[in-house]
This record gives C-alpha cells, structure tokens and sequence, in this order.
C-alpha cells in the first residue's frame, strides 16, 4: 500500500512541473538511451590477444619501411607487431572474410588489406590515425586478391586476382576507379613496383610480365593494360615464386626465384641477364635490400647474396627443429643438431632501416632475426603456432592448494589437426619456465612421430591439404579435476590418459569408431569418479577413473553424432546429459545401486 502510495505522489509531483508532456519524454528518452550506451561500453569484448598466423606465401607478409611494423594474416584480423617494443595491435576485417594479401604504402600510413572468398574487396586502412580510419573499399574481383602493391607515388594500387579471376586492376585507389586493366591466365604468386612507379612485374607460373599503364588517362575511364613478358630463355617452363625491384643503384634490376632454388637477374630490357641455383631446395621467397638479396627456400633455408655479382654472402640460422621439446630448449646453443628436420621458409620481409628479417615458415612459426651483424645473424623473436584447424580448448582447473599444480593454474590446452597438444601461458601472473622460443608457450605434446603433419603446404588461404587424412590429429582434450590427468581423443577413436607430471600414457583404448568429439569428468563433489566420451559414431563410453581407469558401459540412445557431453550435479543425484545432431537432448540419472547410467 505504501508503494503504490509514492508512485502516486511522484506522479502528482512531476504533473505539477511547468514543462510540457513532449520535452519530458523526449528527455527521459536521451537519458535512458545514455544509460543504455553507458552499459553496452562496460560490457563491451576487446581483442586482447591472438595466438596463430594464416600467412601461406610472400603475399601475405608485409613490414613498414618508416615505422618498422610487422604485418600477417591471423584469419580475418591483421597483426601488426612492433619487434622493437614488442607490442601487437590488430584490425579487424569488416567483411569478416578471410584475409589473403596485405602491403604497406612506402610512406608508412595506409596499409592495404586484400580478401579471400566470394566477391572479395581490398580495404586500405589509414594505420596512423588514433582508430584506425577504414579509408576506402576496392571492389573488382571475384574469387580472391593474390598480390596486392601501393605505387612508389601513392597514387596508384594495383590489385591482383586468383587464377580462377584472371583479372590485374590498376586503381586510382582515392577514388575508387579503375584506370587500367587486363586478363592473365597465369597463377600470380608475386607483384612488385619498379621504384619510379613507371611499371610493375608479376611472377607466377611460366609467367614473368612488365606492365605498363598510362598514368595521364583520364580516371573515368578504365584503359586496357599493357604487359610484356620477360625473355626467358632456358628458364620459360619454370614457375616463379616471388619477385623485387631494385632500389637506387639496383634501380634499373628485377630479382625473381625460381620454384626450383634459381635466383634471376632482369635488366631493364626485360632480358635474363644473368642467374645463379641458390642451393636452398624448393624456393618460395625472395626480398631485397641494397646490400644483399635474401632467398629462402626450404629446411628453413634463407641465403643471402650479392645483388651485383649474384655470389654467395652469408646464411641466416635455422629456426627450431621440427618436433622439438621445446620445454628444454632453455640455452640458444640448442638451435641445431644433427639429423633434424625444419620447416620450410614462406614469407620474407626486409627492414632496411632496422636491418630486421621477418621470417614466416610453413609450421606457422614467426622469427625476426638481426642482420646488422650479417656474420652474427641473431634472433630477436620468435613464436610457434598451431598450423591447422584448432579443435578444442580447456583451462588448467584452478586448486586450492597451488603447491600441488603440475601446471601454472593460468594456463590452458589447445589440440590441432596438426597432431599436437599445446600447453599456453599468457597471464602475466603466471610465471612458468620460459625457453628460447615462445614466450608464450611452454610446452607441445607430439602425438604423431611424422613430421609431414607439421607443415602446411597450402598456396593460398583455405588451401591446407596437410590434413587430408582424416584419421590424423587430436580432436579432444580434457584436464581432470585433480589436475593430475590430461584426456586426448584423437581423430581415429582413440583415447589416451596422460599423466602430467610425466607425460607418460596412464591409460589406453580404441574407444570409439570414429573421432571423439568430448570428453567430460564429474565434478568432485559429486563423489563420483567418472569420464565420459562422445563420438561421431552415435555412442558415449563410461569409465571409472579410480582407483584406476576401467570401463563402464555404452550408451546408445542417439541416432548420430553427439557433438558434447556433460555432467550435471542434481539435488539428490548425478546425471548425465548429451545432445546430439538428431536434434535430441538426452538426460539419465546415475544409478547409485548397480552403479551404471540408465
């Protein structure tokens, strides 16, 4: 009664205000809408950090000449790192489409974004204003950007399509116009601009073209593209993987590489002046600076050599072997060894002005290695990451007694089709043990003793044929409530229990048929010690994980593949809940009598 009795007396109260019924709502309105923005700004997500990269070739690799930033892909979001302070910052792509191929302007304040997929655009960002200006939006292909290069002027952008597109588009790119174009049957892995801006040259299969446009056309109307192929000689069969245009003294140079490790020196007549076979096996990038030319090639290979006479200079380290415990990579002589395997080197890019190289490899690892020194070539960074799809997640449980932690309780578990389990560390609290090759990292579980399933050997975006195999990779992962076990499922149906102080194989079974896509154990306080799996072959297995692990029983009451499974603490009991593709969710309740799920 007496509520009702205010809400009466407030509204008499603002009845009598001598403001009129429209100005009151409208001012309620502001404030609710105030109210409204004020809420949606504290609950608002920011993108903290990313771990992983999709850069498969030079195209997708980018460093800033004036401000020295490091770009690469990482799905639909750019990375920009600064080596120097070791930041990340990152743009997100409106479009939510992948990204394909990204370059700088040589000023240092756009930055152009070209996508993958259906109907893609290039955007071009202003990266030096305070958020990032989305400047313009570049629309004229169809299946995808491959190569993409600012004019050394800035007035001009030249974009170019996936094989499927065929299409090189030179752009007035303020105005979003097209002022010259042309068709190219080819499969373009490479676009650079001479350095007067007169002419560019892509490389591809069989294909290394000089392009020339008229610059003086009028912008409203799109003139056809004028392209001369180099005179190729022996070389006209070979694929050519990326291309640079020499700078200053070099002006008047065209250095390209051959898939096959051949370095190629064009002179300004387009003619094949001269080339040399690096000795880097399969080659896949080239970069320029006025000293040297960097080639790199695979087994982590990058040479370098002398852009006059073509001779040999010096070799950059290699970075870590593949399958390393990088748990115990604690002191920088560990780098090589004998017999090891490495990945192979994709993407380059040369800071000449901090004389920094920016290495990308094919594991999906990220070096940045000092050349100021070429006879002591040093690391400056270096991260690893997973090189295919990640499949599942899950945080280390967090203990009441921290001393009895075999893992940082920051920590968290991520499983790939590359057949890993990797272990991360990314709060600032947490203080595990650091080696010399990921801060972030600090230890890879291998599951599988070939090494093929650590590269990616995809050449564009979505491309990745390294996991082909379906019975390849880890599909699940689950840490146990104790914190003493780790449950992996793997793409086959096996299930493997390991102990975490060890790493040793506590318990193992070819559960299920078909992959396991969750793993779920009761909470303690159900006391009940009990794991659960769910696989695409429609079945859940039940097992007791104490004293030892023993198996339960099988379930079958869904007619498809049950995608998760989870236990649920009632009031008086314990239950067990699925969901399934047949659009069914099943519960059952434990049965403490005969001890089995019904």
């Amino acid at each position: 009664m007496s509520l009702s009795s205010k809400s009466r007396a407030s509204k008499r109260s603002e009845s009598s205000l001598p403001t009129s019924p429209s100005h009151v709502t409208i001012l309620a309105r502001k404030k609710r809408q105030q109210a409204e923005m004020a809420m949606k700004a504290t609950k608002k997500v920011a993108l903290e950090k990313i771990l992983g990269l999709t850069t498969v070739n030079n195209s997708g690799l980018a460093l800033c000449p004036i401000t020295g930033f490091i770009a690469y892909p990482a799905g639909c979001v750019v990375v920009l790192f600064n080596s120097k302070k070791n930041k990340f910052h990152y743009l997100l792509n409106v479009s939510r489409k992948p990204i394909s191929s990204l370059a700088f302007s040589h000023d240092g304040k756009y930055l152009a974004v070209g996508e993958a997929g259906h109907n893609p655009a290039v955007r071009i960002w202003d990266i030096t204003s305070s958020n990032e200006e989305h400047v313009v939006e570049l629309t004229g292909h169809n299946y995808g950007i491959s190569c993409t290069a600012f004019s050394p002027n800035l007035k001009y952008f030249v974009s170019v399509g996936y094989q499927h597109d065929m299409m090189v588009n030179v752009w007035n790119w303020k105005t979003a116009t097209v002022i010259a174009s042309n068709k190219v049957s080819s499969k373009v892995y490479g676009l650079d601009f001479s350095e007067d801006g007169s002419y560019f040259v892509t490389v591809g299969n069989r294909h290394v073209k000089f392009w020339h446009f008229d610059s003086q056309s009028k912008a409203n109307l799109t003139h056809p593209l004028r392209g001369r192929s180099a005179i190729l000689g022996d070389h006209r069969n070979k694929c050519f993987m990326a291309v640079s245009c020499g700078k200053g003294s070099l002006a008047t140079r065209t250095y390209c590489i051959t898939k096959s490790g051949f370095l190629c020196l064009f002179n300004k007549e387009r003619r094949l002046e001269s080339f040399i076979e690096c000795k880097i096996g399969a080659a896949h990038s080239v970069a320029l600076s006025p000293d040297f030319v960097f080639c790199a090639g695979s087994e982590g290979t990058i040479r370098l050599f002398d852009p006059c006479s073509l001779e040999y200079r010096e070799t950059v380290p290699k970075p870590h072997p593949l399958g390393v415990d990088i748990s115990t990579a604690l002191d920088a002589s560990q780098f090589t060894g004998d017999g090891d395997k490495y990945a192979d080197t994709v993407a380059l890019a040369v800071d000449v002005v901090n004389r920094r190289l920016a290495c990308v490899y094919n594991d999906h690892s990220l070096y940045v290695w000092d050349w100021s020194n070429v006879g002591q070539i040093g690391k400056v960074y270096s991260s690893l990451y997973h090189n295919a799809c990640i499949w599942d997640i899950d945080f280390y449980p967090h203990l009441e007694e921290t001393n009895a932690s075999l893992i940082p309780p920051s920590c968290f578990a991520t499983c790939s089709s590359d057949a890993t389990i990797r272990f991360w560390s990314i709060s600032k609290a947490a203080s595990p043990v650091k080696n010399i090759y990921s801060k972030e990292l600090s230890k890879i579980m291998y599951t599988d003793t070939d090494s093929v399933v650590l590269k990616d050997i995809s050449k564009l975006p979505g491309d990745a044929r390294v996991v082909a195999d379906s019975s390849r990779g880890i599909r699940s992962v689950r840490f146990s409530p104790d914190g003493n076990h780790l449950a992996v499922g793997d793409r086959a149906g096996n299930l493997k229990v390991h102990d975490l102080q060890f790493m040793d194989v506590l318990y193992e079974v070819e559960a299920h048929d078909a992959e396991i896509l969750s793993i779920e154990y009761t909470n303690p306080s159900s006391s009940q010690y009990l794991m659960a799996t769910s696989s695409r072959d429609r079945l859940i297995h039940v097992f007791n994980t104490r004293p030892e692990y023993t198996f339960i029983q099988t379930l079958d009451d869904h007619s498809a593949s049950i995608p998760a499974v989870k236990f649920n603490v009632s009031v008086n009991c314990l239950q067990l809940l699925s969901c399934s593709v047949d659009k069914s969710i099943v519960f059952r309740t434990l049965e403490t009598v005969s001890c089995v799920i019904a």
